[in-house]
């Protein structure tokens, strides 16, 4: 699923407050007997090492000219074989006919096996002797075999008893069928050799599975029906964001030996107000087939992929209108013709896996966005007695082709704000200026900000738990341009505490 999102980029600058301050080697920088600095970050906030570890799903790439392209990744189902092709299971015992019983996989489904390896489980006989002597039985498979040859025990059962056998593993079991059966037989003969019927003759499987199979297995639906949460857009409060070119691909990755087609019931996006859309795309005026390997390519992979974006579908208009989830509903059809002379396999390793991507090339515009978030916050400062009045002094360069207004505010543990940290309201960093290379410069000189601080105001420092981020971001210029975000942009940003220590509690 998408966790974090696109814009922590654009507010992660904010958690110097958070930061491990002791990574210095001096934290702390002595002025004078009453007087104390300590560095709180000095470095590059880009794309990438903003993003970089935040979400599992996310990769970050780069186009040829540098443009960033975020790609969320998230699998979604995965089914193995025993999932979709479950073991039989007898629940009764099965009765030899004279001395022979077949069992047609026709009557398990519309089954036409050829060939197959047995994976499970394994086999028990029982017989009952009304005669005097004992008597020696030999049970056979006569399609089953491995490299001691076909399965055959002999067993003898004493006079006038009944006799349980132990369980066979049938695991390892290789068969032939080419009347689409198997037979199961029991010959029973005296010391004389004459042969006899048992009474009360028959065989039970714990279970029976295929390791391999070969031959048509019938129709089968799987219901892939799923909700995506995308949280690209949670931090988002109002104003206007468009990308110029988002993107989905749904994946498929299957190595079943048999055709899949995709009915699909509902294909809707989910938005930020719980409005639905339904997903439009020239992609649904064809039938939709998943590829499979065939007989000469057992044990490979096979991928179709279906591309959406905004030539063949609707996606990016409402991705655009704050995407917040994808909710589908598809018939997964195995063998849709339903055709028994079709041959197809599937082994125990089988899988299929359904997954979707989204990709995001950092090229969009903006008006008045607005979005907040939260960071945690603990004091640099752990003897607050000891302080006077503080400052923090920035020195922050941007160096994003984005006009950035910015207010954090500090909120203790009832959720109450304490304080802000910008005097008169937002702070406004100008666009930096795309120059023909496509490098970008300051859009304005950067001057060290010394925001001052009473010793009354410390309570901030005291009792602050969380530092909220309040920004509203606009590109330039105008509305219809989109901007596009490289790897060399960022933020250069100093900053630190400074205070007076409050000699009287020394």
């Amino acid at each position: 699923m998408i966790k974090k999102g696109f814009f922590l980029f654009l507010f992660s600058w904010i958690s110097f407050l958070g930061c491990d301050l002791y990574d210095f080697n001096d934290p702390w920088t002595k002025i004078t007997d009453a007087e104390y600095a300590i560095p709180l970050i000095n470095s590059k906030i880009t794309v990438e090492s903003a993003l970089s570890g935040q979400d599992p799903g996310l990769d970050i790439h780069f186009d040829e000219d540098g443009t960033i392209v975020l790609k969320y990744s998230s699998e979604l189902i995965r089914k193995q074989a025993v999932e979709i092709f479950k073991p039989i299971v007898f629940p009764a015992a099965l009765y030899f006919i004279d001395s022979m019983l077949q069992i047609r996989f026709d009557q398990l489904g519309n089954y036409n096996v050829q060939k197959g390896t047995i994976r499970g489980d394994s086999i028990r006989f029982a017989f009952t002797s009304h005669y005097n002597e004992p008597v020696q039985i030999t049970v056979s498979i006569p399609e089953a075999f491995d490299i001691t040859g076909t399965f055959s025990k002999t067993i003898t059962i004493q006079p006038n008893s009944t006799l349980i056998t132990p369980l066979y593993s049938l695991r390892g079991y290789n068969f032939v069928s080419p009347n689409n059966h198997l037979t199961f037989r029991y010959d029973a003969r005296k010391p004389n050799g004459e042969r006899v019927l048992l009474d009360n003759a028959h065989f039970q499987f714990t279970y029976f599975l295929f390791e391999f199979v070969q031959g048509y297995l019938g129709q089968n639906i799987q219901k892939l029906n799923q909700e995506i949460p995308v949280n690209i857009f949670k931090q988002w409060k109002s104003g206007l964001l468009e990308f110029a070119d988002p993107q989905v691909t749904v994946r498929m990755d299957n190595s079943f030996g048999f055709p899949v087609k995709a009915l699909i019931e509902s294909f809707e996006i989910t938005q930020l107000g719980g409005q639905t859309v339904k997903l439009e795309s020239t992609i649904f005026d064809n039938d939709i087939f998943f590829d499979y390997p065939k007989l000469d390519e057992i044990g490979q992979v096979k991928t179709t992929e279906f591309h959406f974006d905004k030539t063949n579908s609707n996606f990016a208009t409402a991705f655009n209108q704050k995407l917040t989830g994808v909710n589908y509903k598809i018939d997964a059809i195995v063998n849709p013709e339903d055709d028994p002379s079709f041959v197809g396999f599937y082994s125990h390793s089988s899988y299929y896996l359904l997954s979707v991507g989204v990709e995001l090339p950092l090229i969009f515009k903006a008006e008045n966005f607005r979005i907040e978030q939260e960071v945690d916050f603990e004091s640099p400062v752990k003897n607050l007695e000891e302080v006077g009045d503080f400052e923090i002094k920035s020195y922050i360069t941007n160096l994003f082709p984005v006009e950035v207004f910015a207010q954090l505010y500090f909120i203790d543990n009832n959720g109450l704000t304490i304080d802000s940290l910008f005097t008169g309201g937002e702070k406004h960093f100008v666009a930096g200026i795309i120059n023909h290379d496509g490098s970008v410069s300051p859009g304005e000189i950067a001057e060290p900000e010394f925001i001052r601080f009473g010793s009354e105001r410390k309570n901030l420092l005291a009792n602050s738990v969380k530092v909220l981020a309040k920004i509203r971001m606009s590109t330039p210029g105008s509305q219809n341009s989109y901007i596009r975000i490289t790897k060399d942009m960022g933020l250069d940003l100093q900053m630190g505490l400074r205070f007076k220590a409050d000699l009287s509690k020394l």
